[in-house]
């Protein structure tokens, strides 16, 4: 048997049926902001993705102008003002900013030693921290620089991400607004360090390969100095008069000693004495 409630439920559906829909209208539209918000959050996902695999193969003269592209698409997505990415010294002690984007009307991030400018931002980065503030009212007293920037310039909400290879700090990325508020899900926050990481290994990439380049460029240096060398010896030596030696029974033989080395793919005649 159907109790009190039921049966009250049941007559408001049969008699009142407008009322019943418009109820159901009004909980329908409670859903709606968070449908978006999932709906904008899997379409971050995607962007995130989608750059990614731009990384994919990528020759190292292509590297620099596609990170700035990414840095101008994430900035567009978010409707933020500016992004950069700063690198990271090998000694762990210098941060310096190499690529940035910002929006019409705003100065991209300047070519600058971040250490020697933000010094508490800097040593939240090299612990690893994330830098992050949905307002300068929250940064700390430790951060005197970081706050009178802020103030200097209008910064109103900024998020700074270090990013690790193999546990071994490589590079930060960054993102600032300047007309606006706004707040940091840590869904996006874990978005945007994964590109991160791409920047991270591809820029280790482009320095591995340029430092084999490097290498071989002076392997090649060095060989071609090998080589002009034992050719001016070996000139040297075949064209030079040789003394010979008499012998017992009227015999004579050479003072030099020549013998055969091999340089690279070639063999050389080299004489001794």
């Amino acid at each position: 048997m159907k109790n009190d409630s039921d049966h009250k439920n049941w007559k408001q559906e049969v008699l009142h049926p407008a009322e019943t829909k418009t109820d159901n209208h009004s909980g329908s539209k409670a859903f709606t902001p968070a449908i978006a918000e999932l709906e904008q959050r899997l379409r971050f996902q995607e962007l995130i993705f989608n750059l990614s695999t731009q990384f994919i193969d990528l020759p190292t003269s292509e590297v620099d102008p596609q990170i700035e592209r990414s840095l101008k698409h994430i900035v567009e997505f978010l409707g933020i003002d500016r992004s950069s990415l700063s690198e990271i010294s090998k000694d762990l002690k210098k941060l310096h900013t190499t690529h940035s984007y910002a929006v019409p009307g705003f100065e991209a991030s300047p070519r600058i030693t971040v250490n020697q400018v933000f010094p508490y931002l800097t040593g939240k980065i090299l612990r690893g921290e994330n830098f992050v503030f949905e307002n300068p009212s929250e940064l700390p007293e430790d951060a005197v620089v970081e706050k009178t920037y802020c103030q200097n310039t209008g910064l109103k909400s900024h998020l700074s991400i270090p990013v690790a290879i193999g546990g071994t700090p490589q590079c930060v990325i960054s993102f600032s607004t300047f007309r606006t508020y706004r707040t940091w899900p840590g869904e996006y926050i874990s978005q945007l360090k994964r590109l991160g990481e791409v920047f991270a290994q591809t820029i280790y990439r482009k320095q591995t390969e340029g430092q084999l380049r490097e290498i071989q460029e002076k392997q090649l240096q060095l060989r071609g100095l090998c080589l002009t060398y034992l050719r001016s010896l070996s000139t040297c030596l075949l064209t030079r008069s040789t003394a010979r030696l008499k012998m017992p029974y009227g015999k004579s033989v050479n003072t030099w000693i020549w013998t055969w080395v091999r340089c690279g793919s070639r063999w050389l005649l080299i004489g001794i004495r």
